[in-house]
C-alpha cells in the first residue's frame, strides 16, 4: 500500500509540474488593453504598461508548470504568471494586479500576436 501511494503521489507530483504549451509558442511580441509583453528566445524581455515601457532591462524564465517569472537586476520582479493558453495568436496570462487596488486577487490578461 505504501508503494501504490508512493507512485501516486510522484505521478500527481511529475503532473503538476508539466505545462500546457511549449515555451517557443511564447516567443514575440504580445499586446493587451493595458499589458504588453515582448519574449525573446535569448531570456530577454520588454514588459509595457499603458504603453509604458518597464525602464530596467527585464529576464524571463518559464519556471514550474505553467507558470513564468521576470526579473530586472538579479530581483523578482513578477512571480506566479500563470500562463491559461497560449494560441499562435493568443496569449492568456493570469497575474496579481499591477497597480492600485482591485477587487480581485488576480488579474486575467488576453494578450494578441503583434506581427514583427
Amino acid at each position: 500500500m505504501r508503494i501504490l501511494s508512493f507512485v501516486l503521489g510522484t505521478m500527481l507530483l511529475l503532473a503538476s509540474c508539466a505545462s500546457n504549451y511549449e515555451t517557443e509558442q511564447l516567443y514575440g511580441a504580445w499586446q493587451g488593453e493595458k499589458l504588453g509583453l515582448t519574449l525573446n528566445e535569448d531570456g530577454s524581455a520588454v514588459i509595457t504598461l499603458d504603453g509604458v515601457a518597464f525602464g530596467e532591462e527585464v529576464a524571463w524564465r518559464d519556471a514550474i508548470g505553467n507558470t513564468l517569472e521576470f526579473t530586472s537586476n538579479g530581483k523578482v520582479i513578477l512571480d506566479n504568471v500563470t500562463v491559461k493558453g497560449v494560441s499562435p495568436d493568443t496569449l492568456t496570462i493570469e497575474l496579481r494586479p499591477l497597480i492600485g487596488r482591485s477587487n480581485s486577487a488576480t488579474e486575467l490578461h488576453h494578450l494578441i500576436k503583434v506581427p514583427q
